[in-house]
């Protein structure tokens, strides 16, 4: 994973369970693709029947200043497009696939 450094003050807010200043757009990408996580529960450690898990292949992923920025986009992970991921919680941010 490659994070600039707004996305990692985001990342930093996440692992610490504390609500993230986004103050510019921030860029990290995952050329590997991840393991799988919970596409609308930021802190699910597992899937379950209700955490909608997902595992994305190599990706772009992107915060905002402010989450309303991401309204036009869908949540769903399958639209073959970019999709927005744990939006509701202060953690939103807009995944882009680049396979």
């Amino acid at each position: 994973m490659c994070l600039d450094k707004e996305f990692a003050t985001w990342g930093e807010a996440l692992a610490n369970k504390k609500k993230p200043v986004v103050k510019d757009v921030g860029i990290g990408y995952m050329l590997q693709g991840d393991e799988g996580v919970s596409n609308i529960d930021p802190y699910a450690t597992s899937a379950t029947d209700k955490n909608q898990w997902v595992k994305s292949g190599p990706h772009i992923m992107v915060v905002v200043p402010n989450a309303a920025q991401l309204a036009a986009f869908p949540t769903d992970p399958k639209n073959g497009g970019p999709w927005v991921m744990w939006k509701g919680t202060p953690y939103a941010h807009l995944m882009v696939p680049v396979q």
